[in-house]
This record gives C-alpha cells, structure tokens and sequence, in this order.
C-alpha cells in the first residue's frame, strides 16, 4: 500500500493472511475491526482494497492499463449469481476507472444495508483482491 495509517496497516495486513492461505485470519482481521469503522473509514477500508486490487489487475496484466483519455476502461468480465461477489466485481471496476461517483454510490448501497452486509462484502472484495494479487505473482514470476 501507500502510507502506514492504521486502516491501510489494517488491509496489508488481511491481504497478506489472504494470500497465504489464512483466510480465517483474514476474516478475523476485518470482523474484529468493522464494528468501530465509522462509515468514512469503512469506505476507506473498501476503497484500499480496490487500490490493491487495482496494482495487481495492471501487473496481471504487464502493466498495460487502460487509458481513460482515450475512451478505454477496465469491464467487469465473467458471469456471477453470487451478489456479493458481483458488487465486489463492481466496486474494483469502479475505482479501477477511478469512478469515485460509482464506488460512493455502490458503497452507500451496502451501507444501507447494514454493518453486517458491509462486513459480509469487504470480506468478498479481500478475497476478489488476493485472488487477483495470486494471479499478477504468478504473472509476474514466469
């Protein structure tokens, strides 16, 4: 990530667990902290993880990004009945093209649903980003 504040300190250290197979650990890490996340540092939280998500998705891809100024952006590929998973899909898609209209509106959507469903979605985005961060290392290595 970018800086050591406690909320990015948080998401290195859930994608780390993540990513080496400890996704019990992961959970932990986010269910422990959500409760006393305001909905700002919660929205930060999801935000730092589509960041993550962002890196990863470029490396996967060599580096080659799109170029909004040219009318290119990222798009949600594959097919998902899993609602979580397809927000998760959505939000990462949003803050790739950097559509901070979108990732407020997709957040302000599961924020009125509840804490739990918050919970239930950062959870699904972590797993979406280390998922992805797997792939950009195994990129990346051959």
């Amino acid at each position: 990530m970018y800086d050591d504040s406690p909320l990015t300190l948080l998401v290195e250290d859930a994608l780390y667990a993540a990513k080496h197979d400890r996704c019990g650990t992961a959970v932990d890490i986010l269910r422990d902290a959500f409760p006393y996340l305001t909905e700002p540092d919660s929205y930060r939280v999801c935000k730092a993880m589509a960041e993550a998500g962002t890196v990863a998705t470029v490396r996967a891809h060599g580096g080659v990004k799109p170029d909004p100024a040219a009318g290119e952006l990222w798009a949600p590929g594959g097919h998902t009945d899993d609602p979580l998973l397809l927000w998760s899909i959505w939000f990462l898609v949003a803050h790739a093209n950097a559509d901070s209209t979108m990732t407020r509106t997709l957040f302000a959507v599961m924020w009125e649903r509840g804490r739990s469903e918050v919970l239930a979605a950062a959870c699904t985005l972590l797993g979406a980003v280390a998922s992805i961060s797997l792939i950009a290392d195994e990129v990346v290595a051959q």
